[in-house]
């Protein structure tokens, strides 16, 4: 052997081919391995005739034909199939259709092998001097140009097929497309010059295969197939549900997938953004530098809407090079949010038809519990023997009972539509404690009970808070704990954590003890659970509506604290409750003041209006007008009391706000909106919901009183407003 200067060249391109198609076989992308096998046939060709050059005779020379044939003959195939698994087009490539294409190299390399007998491979051989070497020279026979034929059709197809990639991919993909179509003309060009005879004797052809590998290699590793590619496109962008367009800084389209197609229509590669989205108008100011649309709707698309989305599209160097335009189709969310929204206003619209059928429940039952609770307080003032007397308390206490059991569901009401609130002023927790206490002992007295208060000297003497609140969840567990005690003690403590260093808030601590009937474990986590008790017996033995823990957990919380139990079955249970409240300095001492007599009429009689409807409630007020040392007007309706206050300059109207003709509201508007004096007007009526307080006052009336009256509430109100007027 007499290596030619060639022969090193194509051993070198043989190794970089194996090398290559080694790092490709491995690659998880399309077209990697076809990759691949483009470059073992072009180590086959390179190394096969670098080994003839080497070869010092003719027929050494036409022995390595065969291997380079299964380089020539399949590297144009494999470029091909190379080119439709780039490109996405995978379906092309079924098994009839790869048997039909494998059928022109196969045939042609059997007349490879069999050229001797006859000759239409090669018509002609010669055998040249290239200096000292020996180079072969080939004429071509009709095979031998059928297959130049075969190759330059396979060369031309794929790069075809690259080229039409190279026109639908966007722009920042483009540039990887032309290298690879430049890598592609190299063999083409190498071998029309060998063909034509300009540049060496030998054929340089297989190295510019093997440049083409190399430039396949580039792309599918340096280019990011992934990316590159329209399979991946076609699996990606292609399947979203999206629109999707790719514009250039022309506002040209250069890209769209199926799903933008469906929502403008048929739009061609490079038409003007303003063609492509004419029927969107809000887009096309957006693009121009107006605010987008949040959502609009095609013509035509029968109440479908869409979401626009443009975002810049930079290259790696950060420069824009064009804008992407998404379209997401929301006609779903908004039906979504349509349906939730309708939901939310039949809700509202629920809970306005709960809220107004919980005021008409509460001013149909307070209205004859005025009555009930009224009238018996003024026949406990009258003279009763020891059984009447009995008798006539035993109604009160009921009326009261059920008065509770009234006030729980509607406070319950509040807080299921947030409507309830705590307040802030000034009080004495250890005496409103210990006034719950002092109600509650002669209940427990009655049972045979001990009732015992311990207040700590860490409790504040005055704090901001809300002592309704602290006196409704006081009573609330002290009136249970007696009520499910047999024998034995109840014990409240009142205790207080250190304040906070800068004075803002304590920690207030609540204790009920006692010695009942006990909780079982099982049944604790229903124990706070509205309309609940621990079973049924218990409700049957002792009764209650289940709220009243309910609404106790409600207001800790509200008040910034918590409530929890500890009990033992047949040995009782503890109640624990802490809160928050702004501590207050201590009150100046004052000289105790004699108890404020009821007002009763003085100097001068005292000129009440009541205006109200109802038999039995105008009687209660009347009398305990009278007990208190007044006469009073009366007016069946809003009509007649607007009227009576333009003839008598009254100095308090008892004004109740459903009345038949004209309401109490109506009325005191009529009544405001008068010349001459005004009257002090309080609301007197059964309404007791959340807002009832405020509507009342923005009426124009003056202060407020719910039913059911006492005497005591009653007098307060008048003494409020006769110092007032």
């Amino acid at each position: 052997m007499q290596p030619h200067p060639f022969t090193f060249i194509y051993l070198a391109s043989a190794i970089i081919s194996m090398l290559v198609a080694r790092a490709m076989w491995r690659r998880p992308a399309p077209g990697a391995r076809t990759s691949a096998a483009l470059m073992v046939a072009m180590a086959l060709w390179s190394s096969a005739y670098g080994l003839e050059l080497a070869s010092t005779s003719q027929a050494a020379q036409l022995a390595w034909a065969p291997v380079e044939y299964l380089g020539i003959l399949f590297a144009p195939l494999a470029w091909f199939v190379f080119a439709l698994r780039f490109t996405g087009r995978d379906a092309w490539l079924s098994r009839p259709v790869l048997a039909g294409l494998s059928v022109v190299p196969v045939g042609l390399y059997l007349l490879v092998v069999t050229d001797r007998w006859h000759h239409l491979v090669y018509s002609q051989i010669d055998t040249i001097r290239d200096g000292r070497w020996l180079v072969l020279q080939l004429t071509y026979g009709p095979a031998g140009w059928a297959n130049v034929v075969y190759a330059y059709v396979c060369l031309t197809a794929g790069a075809g097929v690259i080229l039409t990639a190279f026109w639908t991919s966007p722009r920042i993909y483009q540039r990887q497309v032309a290298a690879l179509l430049l890598s592609a003309a190299a063999p083409w060009v190498v071998n029309a010059l060998y063909q034509m005879g300009v540049g060496p004797v030998v054929d340089l052809t297989p190295i510019g295969f093997t440049l083409t590998g190399l430039g396949t290699a580039w792309a599918i590793r340096k280019a990011q197939l992934l990316d590159l590619a329209p399979v991946a496109r076609g699996l990606v962008v292609e399947s979203l549900s999206d629109g999707v367009a790719v514009l250039d800084l022309q506002d040209r389209l250069i890209d769209a997938n199926a799903a933008l197609r469906q929502i403008v229509g048929p739009v061609a590669i490079g038409e003007p953004a303003a063609t492509v989205f004419a029927a969107f108008p809000e887009l096309l100011a957006a693009l121009d530098g107006g605010p987008a649309s949040p959502a609009i709707r095609a013509d035509g698309a029968g109440d479908r809407h869409y979401e626009p989305g443009i975002t810049p599209l930079n290259d790696r160097r950060g420069r824009q090079i064009g804008r992407v335009v998404t379209f997401r189709d929301v006609t779903e969310r908004r039906q979504v949010i349509a349906e939730l929204a309708r939901a939310r206003d039949a809700a509202e619209d629920l809970a306005r038809v709960k809220s107004e059928f919980l005021a008409t429940v509460s001013h149909e039952i307070r209205t004859p519990m005025n009555g009930v609770i009224g009238m018996t307080a003024l026949l406990l003032d009258t003279g009763l023997d020891a059984q009447q007397r009995h008798y006539v308390e035993t109604i009160r206490s009921s009326g009261g009972h059920l008065l509770s059991i009234i006030n729980d569901i509607l406070d319950f009401s509040k807080f299921d539509a947030g409507q309830l609130s705590v307040e802030q002023v000034p009080f004495e927790p250890g005496r409103a404690v210990a006034s719950v206490v002092a109600l509650l002992e002669p209940q427990a007295n009655q049972k045979g009970l001990v009732l015992t208060l311990t207040v700590g000297s860490a409790v504040p003497a005055r704090c901001a808070g809300d002592e309704f609140r602290v006196r409704q969840i006081v009573t609330n567990l002290v009136g249970n704990a007696i009520k499910f005690t047999a024998t034995g003690t109840v014990s409240v403590s009142l205790d207080a954590d250190s304040p906070q260093p800068d004075g803002t808030a304590q920690r207030l601590r609540l204790a009920v003890t006692d010695t009942g009937i006990g909780i079982p474990a099982s049944h604790m986590d229903r124990l706070f659970r509205p309309f609940s008790q621990v079973d049924a017996s218990v409700a049957r033995r002792f009764g209650g509506t289940g709220l009243g823990l309910a609404i106790c957990r409600g207001l800790a919380e509200m008040m910034g604290g918590s409530i929890t139990v500890d009990s033992e079955p047949g040995r009782g249970s503890t109640f624990r409750v802490d809160w928050t409240v702004q501590p207050l300095a201590a009150a100046p001492a004052e000289a105790p003041e004699p108890a404020a007599p009821p007002v009763m009429a003085t100097t001068r009689p005292i000129r009440i209006l009541v205006a109200e409807d109802n038999r039995v409630n105008q009687l209660v007020v009347v009398h305990m007008l009278r007990r208190l040392g007044h006469n009073a007007d009366l007016a069946e309706d809003g009509e007649e009391a607007v009227a009576a206050v333009a003839r008598t300059p009254y100095d308090i109207v008892l004004m109740d706000v459903q009345m038949p003709m004209v309401d109490g509201l109506t009325a005191t508007r009529r009544i405001r909106a008068a010349d001459g004096a005004q009257p002090r007007i309080v609301a007197m009526t059964a309404n007791a919901m959340a807002g009832d307080r405020e509507v009342c006052l923005a009426a124009g009336m003056d202060d407020y009183l719910s039913k059911p009256i006492d005497v005591d509430r009653l007098s307060a109100v008048l003494a409020r407003n006769l110092q007032s007027a």
